[in-house]
């Protein structure tokens, strides 16, 4: 037990130990969607904001309100430029259309070859209510990126970065970044030196914000709204469970199947034929590759009688990472927790963290955690981690 609190205070140390002296970098994920909401990316969706995302949008002045930012880059698209325009307006400021964080493949995992940039082919859009509150970085004409593959797609998001850090590292400015969920989160990932894989996600319209510590390094201080403390940080880059005795890591091999049988929730139900897939990881990337539709996930884990202890009569929460598209989750056969809505009325929350809690008398010694997902597009299932439970005080967002 010395010793694991030991690896804890050591990795909280590592956390800490550079002082925030350079560049803050703050990121800002335009407001929801009817794409967002219903999984349909048309043009028309892309460009019409649901009821809560004009919430979002008018709030946007207010979130932030107090903060300085030495320069204000935007994505060219419209919902980038609507979500911050009221902003802009309110600040009597300019916001710099930047190209390079335009939304990306949303399947860059990190392994791409190393490509050149392509060339920039499409006009920039500006919207009409933004005329005189945009610049454009580059010819207006051919300054929209045109990538058809995601190794060009990650060569962007790399250029991105050495553009921003070759104008504005090492100094003490303050920049803010409207953007979008697979680029933000990706860019993120490699400020902080991360695989660009999809790990982070920013929410619809909340800020999270990098800071560049004394030694060059970038570190993550905010996360979708909220501060990160040590804890989350180890939770949220895959701190093996041993460096956390206060938590049950599920990631790793996970049992799956096609199709939907809600004989699949019970404890005792018959999966020694399922396949195996990685949780986190999109079910299309090994099980189930091209396959939209339902499934049922199963895993069989174990509790020791030590941990029922240090949990003694807490509530407890499942941290099941972000599942696309909607999901309903079932620990020994009962429903804990679900997201999102099931075809035919398809509302995503594919990008949503998922945090269910349970009592402590649901968990065994022996124990079974079924999920069924229901996924109309993309990478399918539970893609994005952490997936443990621990202490729901800890866990809630």
């Amino acid at each position: 037990m010395k010793s694991m609190k030991f690896l804890v205070l050591l990795c909280a140390a590592a956390f800490l130990s550079s002082t925030a002296l350079g560049l803050d970098i703050y990121i800002l994920r335009h407001a929801e969607t009817m794409g967002n909401v219903t999984g349909d990316y048309s043009e028309t969706n892309q460009r019409t904001f649901s009821p809560k995302g004009l919430e979002q949008v008018a709030a946007v002045p207010g979130r932030l309100q107090g903060l300085s930012f030495d320069q204000i880059l935007v994505s060219p698209t419209w919902r980038t430029q609507q979500t911050i325009l009221p902003y802009l307006k309110a600040a009597g400021r300019t916001g710099e259309i930047f190209p390079a964080i335009e939304e990306a493949d949303c399947g860059i995992t990190g392994q791409e070859p190393s490509v050149s940039v392509t060339s920039k082919k499409q006009p920039v859009e500006l919207i009409e209510d933004g005329r005189g509150l945009y610049v454009v970085s580059g010819d207006p004409a051919t300054a929209r990126y045109a990538p058809t593959n995601t190794a060009e797609g990650l060569a962007i998001l790399r250029e991105a970065v050495d553009q921003i850090l070759v104008r504005f590292g090492g100094t003490t400015q303050s920049i803010l970044l409207v953007t979008h969920s697979c680029t933000g989160g990706r860019l993120m990932e490699l400020f902080l030196g991360l695989p660009p894989q999809g790990s982070l996600s920013p929410a619809n319209a909340v800020l999270s914000r990098l800071v560049q510590k004394s030694d060059g390094a970038f570190e993550l201080a905010t996360y979708n709204g909220e501060p990160l403390s040590t804890l989350r940080k180890m939770l949220l880059f895959g701190f093996k469970s041993e460096a956390l005795p206060g938590f049950v890591d599920l990631k790793g091999l996970w049992q799956i199947a096609a199709g939907d049988d809600p004989a699949r929730s019970a404890m005792d139900f018959d999966d020694d034929g399922w396949v195996s897939t990685s949780v986190p990881g999109g079910w299309e990337g090994d099980a189930l590759p091209k396959y939209d539709g339902l499934a049922w996930y199963r895993l069989h884990f174990t509790v020791s009688a030590e941990q029922s202890e240090r949990w003694g009569t807490n509530t407890l929460a499942l941290l099941l990472g972000s599942v696309d598209d909607a999901d309903e989750a079932y620990l020994n056969g009962q429903k804990i927790g679900a997201m999102g809505q099931f075809s035919p009325a398809k509302i995503t929350a594919w990008d949503q963290p998922r945090v269910y809690e349970f009592e402590p008398t649901l968990l065994r010694e022996e124990n079974v955690l079924a999920v069924r997902v229901d996924d109309w597009g993309g990478g399918g299932g539970i893609w994005r981690g952490p997936v443990t439970i621990g202490p729901a005080g800890v866990l809630r967002p």
